[in-house]
């Protein structure tokens, strides 16, 4: 039972492992039985090898329902069984084969993406830095651009923007807007240059994932993108941590930009902090987010003791980040 119980509890959202194995696993449309049998087996190859799949089981069908499914299945007969086998094969996972070319661009961007961030963040040749801060956001917004069609579609235009606004709404609780709408923010604003470091560190941990899955067995990974693995598995939640509190410089960077953009920063600040709000109560960023708040208060408390002023404003801003929209 507790083994259930920790699958259960378990972070798939924040796996990038299993985020990564799981875009290349075509599941049919509303079939969550599948996805759980999916998970079951991922949690016991990856995580918990004494977990049994077989525990986790949809609840048992009332006698009504099973009586009446049984009459429709009946009336229906051997026809209205093809649909549900050739669903059942379609969920059923087989081994990883060659990956798609829209993933192999997605890895191969994400590294260059890094690089890029890197150069990009080196003070000694400015041009240099520019110009690749110019190409991590165009990257980033490619990449990441790629991920949501992938996982969403493409959205329709037309009648515009009518059409496309449940696409927006559907893919603005995805862990990928945020990078992408950073990409978007970013390129048209060089100041806000600490914002590379959250957007490379989301690529990084993309990347090594999906690198690890797909080539992991290959040697030429091994000897080269294999050892950027043994560095970055083991410091998972140090880089997931470090993510989130880029994303909180950002935030408090843009406000000072306020002073020197006036509308045109304050604009920026606004959906910067939105986002960060958003971050903090979801489920795949908020555990991080909260982390780097919690130590920030801890060493602002000292000067927040001696000035009531600055204690009632962060109790403010407090009370608007838990505050559910």
């Amino acid at each position: 039972m507790a083994s259930l119980e920790a699958f259960r509890q378990y972070d798939f959202e924040g796996d990038e492992t299993w985020k990564a194995y799981l875009s290349r696993v075509e599941i049919p449309s509303g079939s969550e039985d599948a996805l759980l049998k999916l998970k079951a087996k991922y949690y016991k190859r990856e995580i918990d090898p004494d977990f049994e799949p077989s525990s986790v089981a949809k609840p048992a069908v009332p006698a009504a329902d099973a009586a009446s499914q049984a009459a429709a299945s009946a009336t229906a007969g051997p026809a209205a069984e093809k649909p549900a086998n050739a669903q059942a094969a379609t969920a059923r996972p087989g081994p990883p084969g060659l990956p798609t070319r829209s993933e192999v661009y997605i890895i191969a961007g994400e590294w260059a993406l890094v690089l890029m961030a890197i150069l990009s963040l080196q003070p000694f040749l400015p041009r240099l830095a520019h110009s690749a801060f110019t190409l991590t956001c165009q990257l980033s917004l490619l990449t990441n651009g790629l991920k949501l069609c992938l996982q969403h579609g493409t959205p329709s235009l037309s009648p515009f923007p009518a059409a496309i606004m449940p696409w927006m709404t559907a893919i603005s609780g995805s862990a990928v807007f945020f990078p992408t709408l950073l990409s978007v923010i970013l390129s048209s604003n060089r100041h806000l240059g600490v914002g590379v470091l959250p957007l490379a560190i989301h690529a990084l941990l993309h990347a090594d994932a999906a690198s690890h899955h797909t080539f992991g067995t290959k040697r030429w990974y091994q000897a080269s993108f294999g050892r950027v693995h043994a560095l970055v598995e083991p410091r998972l939640e140090l880089l997931r941590t470090a993510a989130a509190a880029g994303e909180v410089g950002l935030g408090f960077t843009t406000l000072l930009s306020v002073v020197q953009l006036g509308l045109r920063g304050a604009g920026t600040a606004f959906v910067i902090w939105n986002q960060l709000k958003l971050r903090y109560q979801s489920g795949h960023s908020g555990h991080y987010h909260k982390q780097v708040w919690l130590a920030l208060n801890q060493r602002a408390a000292p000067i927040l003791q001696r000035v009531p002023v600055l204690q009632r404003l962060v109790g403010s801003a407090q009370g608007w980040f838990n505050r559910r929209a």
